[in-house]
This record gives C-alpha cells, structure tokens and sequence, in this order.
C-alpha cells in the first residue's frame, strides 16, 4: 500500500531540523508514517516548500515537496494551491491519503480521492475543528464563513474521519452523519521498550530535602497554549523549578519574546527556549511533574510524552476522556488557575502522591497508547477495514 501523508510543515520532525515546526501534529504524522514504512507501506510526505527543505528520505519515508503560495492573497493562493496539490498526488498515485488539520490543501485532497477512488482519511487535531469557533492559524479565513461551509462538504467526503477523544467522536458522528467515524488514541514509543533505560522511578522522589521539583511545560508558544500561566504559578510556588520548553510560532511571534523577557525576570523559571525533537525526552524524563496550560487541545502528544517517562500531569482545562482523573495519573484543574496552583503546589510537595502517580501514568501509557497498536489502527483504515 502507498499511503501520502499531507503533512505540509512536518519536515522538522520527520528529519531533525530546528527551525521550529514540531508540534504534535507533526509527531503524531511522523510516528505513524515509520511504523507504516517499517511494515513494508511506501509512505510519501507532501511538504509545502522552504528554503530550508530538500526532497530527501528519511527512516523508509520520502519526502516530495510543493509550493505553498503562502506570499499571495487568498484568491490567488487558493487556486495556486489546488493546482498543486492536486498535481503532486497525480505524479505520486498513492492508494491512501492521510491529512490532519483543516487548510486549504483539504479541498483538492477530498476533489483527487473521490475522482480516483483514492482512500481519504482525515484525523481531526484540535478539538475546536468541531466547534462554531474553529481554531486556525492562517487569520484570513477565521471568519470566512464560505470557507468553512465548503471544508465542511470537503471532510464529510472522507473515508473515514478519525477522532481523538470522546467529545471529538460525538461532535463528529453528529456533524457528519454520512460518514464513517473512528476513535483511534494518539500513540508514543516506550522509551523502555529497548531494555532497562536507566529511568529509576525513585530517582526523581528519593533526592536531597533542598532539590527543588520540577515542573515542565513544552509547546510552541502560541495564544491559545497560554504560557504566561507558568509565570503565575511560579510565583505561587516559588520553592518549584520551573522549566520551559518552546518555539516561536509564525502567527504570534511577539509572543515568545515578551515571555523570555518575563522568564528571564522569574527566580525560578528557566526558559530553554526552542529544542529538537529528539532531545526533548530529556526534559520529560527528568521532570518531575508536568504542566499544560491550553484553552483547550485533542489529545496532547506532551501528555504520552510526560506518561512514557514517568511524569504526572497537571492540566488546567484538558482531561481527554477524564483520564487524568479516572486513571489517578495526575489533576485538571477545569479552567481554574488557582485551583490549579493549590493543587500543583500539593504535588510539590507530597513525595509520596507524585511516586504513586508516575508509576500509574506508565502503567497506563504501556497499556493504552503504543504506537503499534495506534498504527494497527489506522493501517486498517487506510486499507479500508475500520
């Protein structure tokens, strides 16, 4: 089976590249593509081109570029894009179309995959695509009501639409009635998985009475993650560490700036600022709580992170499917910044609850989230049996 990734910006995490665009989405895509590769499927991104992007291959999975049009005004890049993409699929000829978040390259997927009785499957990311308030990152079709009435007609021609959580199953299956729709959890490789890897879950809580716990966030810094939160919390908890990791986002740029500014005036809050991919377990292994902060999100990829290395989580508004909770893995906090801080400042404090926690949480992960058993998933609605 060919299977074509429309993964546009995923050309970072897929070859190590450090200019920033290493989202979960992009993770989640690339995890995938080289479970597919390794079980025998040709797999093919299609990456929106930049100067810093090559046509390469990388761990079985090859990459194809095409332009993106992005310096011309919606009514000229809209057309541009299509006759792209829709050129890039007809030279490649894959048998199945994965793409993940609603752009303008949806349009000619879903035109190509009914012409050619190509498969499409489409993975909803953030769980606001299945709100009256979608969340965008091109400003220009925010509020572009034709736009969205026609990505509307465009996701229900898919194959199958996959879901991340429960509240994406149900708006889905309301949404788009005519549609197959499947719940598939994200997945993440068991840094264990290799043998003993080192990682000794006493190690975090049997330290010296002075070490301070430490407290990670990671995301790219945009709006809607809400990273300004870490500082209020570091001033609640001054006796934690807190340590950020994150990018610069194209659509908020400033934003990452006035937060260095502010880090850098924080005792306690160290900002390390934009990581690679592949050193980020690092952080996750060594911390000894995690932190998200977001309005809302999917299925956050940093949770899996935080899970596979032994890390609690707190969370201010995400619990997909209340697993934080339901699984004693760590709190949500329902959108309160001050019940978060009682109780993040709890688990700082209380050696034994965090002990008990990080054991859960990788015992949950083990059981739930393997990146074999996601891609079983998916491989099977690629080929059309899901």
């Amino acid at each position: 089976m060919h299977v074509a990734f429309l993964s546009l910006n995923a050309y970072d995490m897929l070859t190590g590249g450090h200019e920033g665009n290493v989202g979960g989405s992009q993770l989640q895509q690339a995890l995938i593509a080289e479970e597919l590769a390794d079980r025998g499927h040709e797999v093919t991104f299609v990456e929106n081109d930049a100067p810093f992007k090559e046509a390469t291959a990388v761990n079985g999975v090859r990459v194809v570029l095409k332009d993106e049009h992005s310096d011309r005004s919606l009514p000229v890049r809209l057309p541009a894009r299509v006759a792209s993409t829709l050129r890039t699929l007809s030279e490649i000829g894959p048998d199945a179309v994965y793409a993940r978040v609603p752009n303008l390259d949806i349009f000619p997927v879903a035109a190509y995959c009914s012409v050619t009785d190509t498969r499409f499957v489409y993975n909803f990311a953030h769980d606001s695509e299945l709100t009256d308030d979608p969340m965008v990152f091109d400003g220009s079709l925010s509020d572009n009501a034709v736009y969205w009435g026609l990505m509307q007609k465009a996701l229900g021609s898919a194959d199958v639409l996959v879901a991340q959580n429960d509240f994406q199953y149900t708006r889905a299956r309301e949404r788009f009635p005519g549609t197959n729709v499947s719940l598939v959890w994200n997945g993440y490789p068991d840094p264990e998985s290799g043998g003993d890897s080192g990682r000794d879950p006493d190690s975090r809580t049997d330290r010296s009475d002075d070490a301070p716990t430490k407290v990670l966030w990671v995301a790219t810094l945009r709006e809607w993650k809400q990273p300004e939160v870490v500082l209020e919390l570091a001033a609640e908890i001054p006796d934690a560490e807190f340590v950020v990791v994150g990018g610069r986002a194209s659509e908020s740029p400033d934003l990452y700036d006035s937060f260095e500014a502010a880090a850098n005036e924080t005792e306690n809050v160290r900002f390390e600022g934009f990581v690679p991919y592949e050193n980020v377990d690092e952080y996750f292994a060594r911390a000894d709580v995690f932190l998200n902060t977001s309005t809302d999100e999917g299925f956050p990829n940093t949770f899996l992170q935080s899970w596979a290395n032994r890390t609690a989580v707190v969370s201010l508004n995400v619990d997909p499917n209340d697993i934080l909770r339901e699984n004693d893995i760590g709190y949500c906090a329902d959108g309160s910044v001050d019940e978060m801080a009682e109780r993040l400042g709890e688990l700082v404090r209380d050696d034994e609850r965090r002990r008990r926690y990080l054991t859960n949480a990788y015992e949950y992960f083990v059981e739930n989230h393997s990146i074999e058993q996601v891609t079983d998933q998916y491989e099977a609605a690629l080929r059309g049996e899901l």
